[in-house]
């Protein structure tokens, strides 16, 4: 009998306290939102820039990707320029359209797999890059260098990748 009555004794202190320990009232990173990537994302503009990153498969040279997102409901905008700490070969201005129909992903982009660049940098290093919008948004990140091989392999467009 004392038996039960202790183990009932017991449940209820774990019930009772459950609550308390389950939830400890502070706002550690797993309440916040996480996307697992290499690259980085900026969401401080009306067209964020999700998963930027450059592919490189040799010094100097490589291939900047990204998904690009806005969040205007009623225009759509375009991606019309690259620079900060690289140089990128000219490309045609990109349709970013309104949240009501999605996002632009570089990586599948018309104008084949992201935008050529070349700059004083290499695999491992983050890169300051300065995206441009019709809109007049301009954004800078800093984005990491990785070396194109594995989940990367064949995204470098650049004259680096052409000479392996």
């Amino acid at each position: 009998m004392t038996l039960s009555r202790s183990r009932a004794a017991t449940l209820a202190a774990a019930l009772l306290l459950s609550p308390t320990l389950g939830a400890c009232g502070f706002d550690y990173a797993t309440d916040q939102i996480y996307t697992q990537s290499v690259g980085v994302n900026d969401k401080s503009g009306t067209v964020r820039i999700l998963n930027a990153m450059i592919v490189s498969a040799g010094e100097g040279s490589g291939t900047f990707l990204s998904t690009l997102s806005s969040l205007d409901t009623e225009n759509d905008d375009t991606f019309t320029g690259l620079g900060g700490q690289v140089t990128a070969e000219p490309f045609e201005a990109l349709p970013v359209p309104r949240s009501t129909g999605g996002m632009t992903n570089l990586a599948l982009a018309e104008n084949g797999a992201g935008i050529a660049v070349t700059g004083d940098f290499k695999a491992g290093q983050f890169v300051t890059v300065e995206l441009r919008f019709g809109s007049g948004q301009i954004t800078e990140v800093q984005v990491p260098v990785v070396v194109a091989r594995g989940d990367f392999e064949g995204l470098d467009k650049s004259a680096a990748a052409d000479s392996d």
